[in-house]
């Protein structure tokens, strides 16, 4: 009878073990000493395993955001934060990560497998495919296709001042947050905007409008007499664009949809959350604004074109501020030069330290982390836009929209919607503090605190509280 050791089954139990401890031993030295990140600084079990990332991502949900920030705080500008990413945290070394057309960059595999949407320009790895995909949509975001578009935002933002009209006449308190995400999709098929907070409420109803209206663009293509082709929305711009037919199957075209949308709402309607809750509680940043927004728009119902919006120096400093405070996306974004070697050179208290960072190596940095960095704005978290003003060099550390080949498509539109809606309904309405003859009448906080806007987490967009309600206000009459 042949022994257990020397049968087939008995050596899998004999040897498996050894094996399998001999290949973890040798993935953790190749890990700590040999891979081309080894000698970047770092927590020994980042370095090991990706559970270290887990812990605070997944269990503590969402908090990796602060440990890495903490990481920054003990190991300097440059960190290991996982297996294979590199984490930097130096906003003058952001354009060599997201840079330009003529150097290479593609996306990490293990990011964009999560996001859920690898068909969309936004989960495409490679950089290549991606400069494809997002050629067919750079016209219809272009400036000159947004200028053309304000009628349509002013539409939408008739319907939003005709909501406060309502609720001033109702008196009860309304929910600014909400209102300010269903201005910022445009054009919505369902009256369930997207919420601001982890969870996302019409978000189930909102991907099935989608996938439904790009089956009936998609089915009625070519058909110039076809309700669905009256209007041309993203959709019509893919289709139009030149792409490979395989690139241009509902499949595809919902997921790029999904993407502008709920990128577009949760950035815009973030940032005018943002602005309103601190502008009613500073009269004095108030005042200036609608001081300004009276010299330059004498009829408040007759807005200037967005060209005209961009050159009143105080608007546009109030924007950057509820921008860089609001951070619409909150998760860093890895970029891996596929070709090139880069340079990074850490500045330590004592001399400085270059670090070699190969080929292949995921490269990231977090926009949030910047623009709350004490580093580069004194007093981060204070709402100071005069210091846009004062300091013109800032512009260079303000990167909501990221930058490069892969910068958010839909920046001028996001612009476009922050000017026109800030000037419309601070033109029109003031605060309990400030109030001017022709306002329609006055904007107060209601049970609101700093609480409701604070980010406490990262889900790629920025997490609050789940107790938090949002910016919610009460519209009084004159």
């Amino acid at each position: 009878m042949a022994s257990l050791g020397a049968s087939p089954t008995g050596l899998v139990y004999v040897f498996g073990p050894v094996l399998a401890v001999t290949y973890r031993l040798g993935l953790a030295i190749w890990r700590l000493y040999l891979c081309p990140q080894a000698e970047i600084p770092g927590p020994m079990l980042a370095k090991l395993t990706y559970w270290y990332e887990f812990y605070y991502d997944v269990v503590l949900g969402g908090q990796y955001i602060w440990k890495i920030r903490a990481m920054h705080e003990q190991y300097g500008p440059i960190v290991r934060i996982n297996p294979e990413e590199v984490h930097i945290h130096d906003a003058d070394y952001y354009d060599q990560v997201y840079t330009g057309p003529t150097h290479k960059r593609n996306k990490w595999t293990f990011f964009t497998n999560q996001s859920g949407l690898p068909q969309s320009g936004f989960g495409t790895p490679d950089h290549n495919l991606h400069r494809m995909r997002r050629a067919a949509l750079n016209p219809y975001f272009s400036k000159a296709k947004v200028r053309i578009l304000q009628p349509r935002i002013e539409s939408s933002l008739n319907n939003l001042l005709a909501r406060f009209r309502e609720f001033q006449e109702s008196g009860e308190p309304m929910t600014v947050s909400l209102a300010y995400a269903a201005l910022a999709t445009l054009t919505r098929a369902s009256k369930k905007p997207i919420a601001l907070n982890p969870v996302m409420a019409s978000y189930i109803k909102l991907n099935k409008d989608i996938i439904r209206h790009v089956s009936e663009i998609y089915s009625h293509r070519g058909d110039t007499h076809s309700k669905y082709n009256s209007q041309t929305t993203i959709f019509h711009a893919i289709l139009q664009g030149g792409l490979p037919e395989k690139e241009m199957s509902p499949d595809r075209l919902w997921q790029d949809g999904q993407v502008v949308v709920i990128a577009g709402t949760l950035t815009t309607a973030a940032a005018l959350s943002e602005i309103t809750y601190h502008l009613l509680r500073q009269p004095n940043e108030l005042k200036t604004l609608k001081d300004e927004l009276a010299k330059a728009i004498p009829d408040p119902t007759a807005l200037p074109e967005t060209a005209k919006l961009e050159q009143l120096p105080y608007l546009t400093a109030i924007i950057k501020e509820g921008l860089r405070l609001s951070s619409g996306i909150s998760t860093r974004l890895q970029r891996i030069a596929t070709d090139e070697t880069l340079i990074y050179t850490a500045k330590k208290a004592v001399g400085e330290k270059q670090y070699v960072l190969r080929p292949g190596i995921p490269l990231s940095m977090t926009g949030l982390l910047i623009h709350h960095s004490p580093t580069y704005f004194r007093d981060p978290m204070a709402f100071r836009p005069q210091r846009w003003i004062d300091d013109p060099i800032l512009e260079a550390y303000l990167v909501p929209f990221s930058r490069g080949t892969r910068a958010c498509v839909g920046i001028n539109l996001a612009y476009a919607e922050l000017y026109l809606t800030v000037a419309a309904v601070f033109c029109q309405y003031g605060s309990r503090e400030v109030r001017f003859p022709n306002d329609k009448g006055f904007l107060e906080l209601y049970n609101t605190s700093h609480k409701d806007i604070e980010i406490i987490g990262d889900g790629v967009t920025p997490l609050y509280r789940s107790d938090g309600n949002g910016v919610r206000i009460v519209v009084h009459a004159v």
